[in-house]
């Protein structure tokens, strides 16, 4: 029987070193020009137990100096590692399921978005003197002495930008807004980026004009605004290239808590309750989706057949890079559960869609990162994936490396990063765990899309676990929490989810910039 690997689900591509994190948290630090394994969680024992214990990688990220590495969990975990001896300087709680996460310039602030909607703002360094008066037994406790609320939404909060000059800090959430506040005073609103008609998943400055904004979800195209003033200036069509790539779909189940399925291309999903083998050889059976019900034992897969209803494939746009390389400036991006990294050139002004071109990678693509210095990038690929009743063998690839050569994204044969790439297809690649709970690599075709199934939606889960709890929240806090259960109840009734047409002012009434910032 052949040893199965976890794939990596984030990378990070400084100058001189990089970083691999796999689903369940484990962190590979290497040297870009040997390949060399620096630093590895693995190879501790403290580490390791806190990984295990903390489930899941919900996201990370590095700030600009590639000094600090921040990554956060299903369990709430906030950690700040320094990468150079990757070592834990900060660890904290964070007041809900954390969603996204950036630092500000000076890597002195960790900024994070939450499932509640919310944007918190904790300091790099926990403050000794502050925490040493804190009641040494609840978390709870410390987390609200050391965490600062700056902004919430009323649906589930998918991404967050500083902008250059940390002036504005752009939030998206669930319900297809994008907003500009203000930073850190982010309770004056600038401007709305309106226009998307189904969630927001991604956003980004392009690196050669940080005044444009590029965003894209669940829409057929990604779409390009002027985002200090909120003016949409047009729309790159994505679909028609990207729509065949996606090979990760899902049916649904009957519902309720604890219902499995499997999706047509063999990947069972179960809701809540424990997998036993998510991936590897057995990837084509198994896929865990996050819940936060009951856990249930698995049910004959002959009564799930019976309520199965086939979807159809779900756009959901992953991340946007930008590549700017002698004269030509690309956007590249990637879509949850598609096989092939998507490309186009873009100015500030077009009068008509750019071409999107394509590279078919051959295995769904998790992450992917760009080289500042030789334009080459990293693609962290699901080996593990099969399509169904596929009988192929497929090569040992969990990291691709791909450059823009002669006007398309091609596959880095000689490529300047060919020791890390061996290394991490290799000696750096992580054994499969013999118990492996809860990770789900395409856990967003869940999540994102509104009405999946009846009664689900993933800010309830957050709004039943603070009533449990209501001790645990501040003043503030339970006062967003009632509004939100209101807000939840209209959008039950019918009353909420009206789309807006691109450029068209927000219907809340706008704060109004009266001040030189």
């Amino acid at each position: 029987m052949s040893t199965s690997y976890l794939p990596f689900t984030k990378v990070f591509l400084g100058d001189e070193v990089s970083v691999a994190l796999t689903g369940n948290g484990h962190i590979q630090v290497l040297a870009n020009d040997s390949g060399d394994i620096l630093h590895s969680t693995i190879s501790s024992s403290e580490y390791t137990e806190k990984i295990i214990r903390s489930g899941p990688l919900a996201g990370a990220n590095v700030d600009q100096s590639f000094k600090y590495l921040v990554t956060i969990t299903n369990d709430k975990t906030v950690r700040v590692w320094e990468i150079h001896g990757l070592k834990i300087i900060s660890e904290r709680e964070a007041a809900k399921k954390p969603t996204d996460v950036c630092f500000t310039r000076d890597a002195q602030t960790v900024l994070i978005t939450d499932k509640f909607g919310d944007v918190h703002r904790y300091p790099l360094h926990e403050d000794e003197k502050t925490t040493s008066n804190v009641s040494t037994n609840t978390r709870t406790a410390k987390r609200m002495h050391d965490e600062s609320l700056i902004l919430g939404h009323v649906s589930m909060l998918t991404a967050l930008l500083l902008s250059e000059d940390e002036k504005y800090i752009i939030t998206a959430d669930r319900d297809e807004h994008i907003r500009i506040s203000w930073y850190p005073e982010a309770y004056t609103i600038e401007s709305y980026c309106l226009g998307h008609k189904k969630f927001v998943s991604s956003i980004h400055f392009p690196s050669w004009d940080t005044s444009l904004l590029v965003s894209g979800g669940g829409d057929t195209s990604l779409k390009v605004w002027k985002w200090l003033d909120g003016r949409f200036l047009y729309d790159i069509n994505i679909s028609d290239v990207v729509m065949p790539f996606i090979k990760v779909t899902r049916k649904k189940s009957g519902y309720g808590e604890g219902s499995d399925h499997e999706d047509e291309n063999g990947v069972h999903i179960r809701r809540g309750g424990p997998v036993e083998s998510v991936h590897g050889e057995n990837a084509e059976n198994d896929m865990a989706v996050d819940d936060e019900g009951e856990k249930e034992p698995q049910e004959d897969q002959q009564n799930e057949e019976s309520s199965e209803h086939q979807e159809p494939a779900i756009l959901a746009v992953q991340k946007i890079v930008s590549l700017d390389i002698d004269s030509h400036k690309l956007l590249v991006f990637s879509v949850h559960g598609a096989t092939a990294l998507f490309y186009c050139q873009i100015r500030g002004e077009m009068d008509s869609s750019p071409a999107v071109g394509s590279i078919d990678i051959g295995s769904p693509v998790l992450d992917f990162d760009k080289s500042t210095r030789s334009g080459e990038m990293l693609v962290a690929v699901d080996n593990t994936w099969r399509e169904k009743d596929s009988t192929v063998s497929q090569e040992a690839q969990y990291m691709i490396a791909v450059k823009y050569i002669d006007g398309q994204l091609r596959l880095s044969e000689d490529s300047t990063l060919r020791a890390l790439v061996s290394s991490l297809n290799s000696t750096a690649l992580i054994k499969e765990p013999d118990t492996l709970e809860d990770i789900d690599y395409y856990a967003a075709l869940i999540t994102l899309p509104k009405n999946v199934e009846a009664g689900y939606n993933a800010m309830e889960d957050e709004l039943i676990s603070s009533e449990v709890q209501p001790e645990g929240l501040s003043g503030k806090e339970l006062g967003r929490l009632k509004t939100k259960k209101a807000m939840l109840a209209l959008q039950t009734a019918g009353e909420h989810g009206n789309t807006v047409n691109p450029g068209s002012e927000p219907q809340p009434k706008r704060q109004k910039n009266e001040l030189d910032v």
